[in-house]
């Protein structure tokens, strides 16, 4: 009885330790989530560079002027704020970034 319930627990161990290896998002930084004016919950502590290649959805888009991204709460999604045009880009947080 003894070897059994081991052989079961063994078996349950080697399922867990084989389903851990899944796709994890993209870590960000700690936040300190404010308010801003445009009523968007905001990442004060954010990733900036000149550009981002963005891979989701088998396409890529570049954009080429200093970004912040931080995660939208409310929708479970990553923004994209551009500062050079002001636009919001909204992605799955499902990313991959190179900077």
């Amino acid at each position: 009885m003894k070897k059994l319930l081991v052989c079961i627990t063994l078996i349950f161990v080697i399922i867990f330790a084989s389903c851990k290896e899944k796709i994890v998002p993209y870590q960000l930084p700690e936040p300190k989530i404010t308010e801003n004016k445009q009523g968007y919950l905001e990442w004060e502590i954010c990733l900036k560079a000149d550009s981002y290649e963005i891979a989701y959805a088998n396409k890529v888009i570049s954009l080429t002027v200093n970004c912040l991204f931080y995660p939208d709460d409310y929708h479970g999604e990553i923004k994209i704020k551009c500062v050079g045009d002001g636009k919001y880009y909204v992605d799955s947080p499902y990313i991959i970034i190179n900077v």
